[in-house]
């Protein structure tokens, strides 16, 4: 916006795209008035960036404190990144969880503030804009070591395998896997395979899981005795194989999330690259802008 003056523009012959290089920018926002008015908007789109990555942490901390809890058992926190309680000697509170649900809530309130801020604004400049900048520096500041400290609890922590395994054994979670095998295998609709599989959930209770003789009884029952092999059933009711089946792309067999790491890792190293630009950019254009005074200056004497 540099050159829009206060709104309206300035009589000064001034070379706004000159400006917009020597500071690094790749171009000048164009109309006078519309780059003023809406000054804070680039504020709360950046704001937004860190909300949206806040919520993206929120929401993993939170699955780190359920699978840590010990009725749950599926992870164990490094002693480093849980503190003890005041009053409770065995507790572990994982307080890096904690805050950062909380640090999610407070860039929340920050990018709802740059929000209000321009809101019911007349065209122009106006001094509320002032308050934007310290907003925005405040919302880096205080998710800035997030990503950093999650990262060392991931790198540091206890899997618990066996326990996830044995998890997964309770519960039927693989019927969706075994009715989609019927519709897809046998050829009935996928409401039909539905009601069987229903049915042999209910049947198969006592034993918390379903079996092969069961599940061969309800196909002969409905007449689809021989459409599916054994082989086929046993993969579909075992729930690596029902995982191993998910290979659609960005889905979480082993071979998809490989192939989804590596695209992220892609984007990672171009985004880096692109980063790499940016400053280098932006620092050539400084030292552009510094020998440009100084020449001015030496002129002037």
């Amino acid at each position: 916006p540099l050159g829009a003056a206060a709104g309206y523009g300035t009589s000064w012959p001034l070379d706004r795209q000159a400006a917009a290089r020597s500071l690094g920018f790749d171009g000048i926002q164009e109309n006078s008035l519309d780059c003023m008015s809406s000054r804070g908007e680039m504020e709360a789109r950046c704001v937004a960036d860190l909300a949206f990555a806040a919520n993206h942490l929120s929401l993993l901390a939170q699955d780190l404190v359920m699978w840590s809890m010990p009725w749950i058992g599926f992870i164990t926190f490094d002693d480093r990144h849980v503190t003890g309680s005041s009053i409770m000697p065995q507790k572990r509170n994982p307080d890096f969880a904690e805050a950062t649900r909380a640090k999610a809530a407070v860039v929340h309130g920050m990018l709802q503030s740059l929000l209000a801020l321009n809101k019911g604004l007349v065209s122009g400049y106006n001094r509320d804009a002032q308050w934007s900048k310290f907003l925005v520096m405040d919302a880096f500041e205080e998710l800035q070591d997030a990503p950093l400290i999650v990262s060392e609890v991931l790198d540091s922590l206890t899997v618990h395998a066996a326990r996830m395994a044995e998890a997964t054994r309770h519960d039927f979670l693989v019927a969706v896997d075994l009715a989609d095998l019927i519709a897809r295998k046998a050829g009935v609709p996928f409401r039909k395979s539905y009601e069987i599989v229903a049915q042999l959930v209910r049947e198969c209770e006592r034993e918390g899981q379903f079996t092969l003789s069961k599940v061969g009884r309800a196909l002969a029952i409905h007449g689809l005795e021989g459409k599916i092999s054994t082989a086929e059933v046993s993969a579909a009711i075992e729930p690596a194989g029902a995982v191993k089946a998910r290979w659609t792309l960005g889905g979480p067999s082993p071979g998809a999330v490989k192939c989804n790491l590596a695209r992220l890792e892609q984007q990672a190293r171009s985004l880096a690259r692109w980063n790499a630009r940016r400053r280098r950019a932006i620092e050539m254009a400084r030292r552009k802008m510094i020998e440009q005074i100084r020449k001015a200056m030496m002129n002037d004497e």
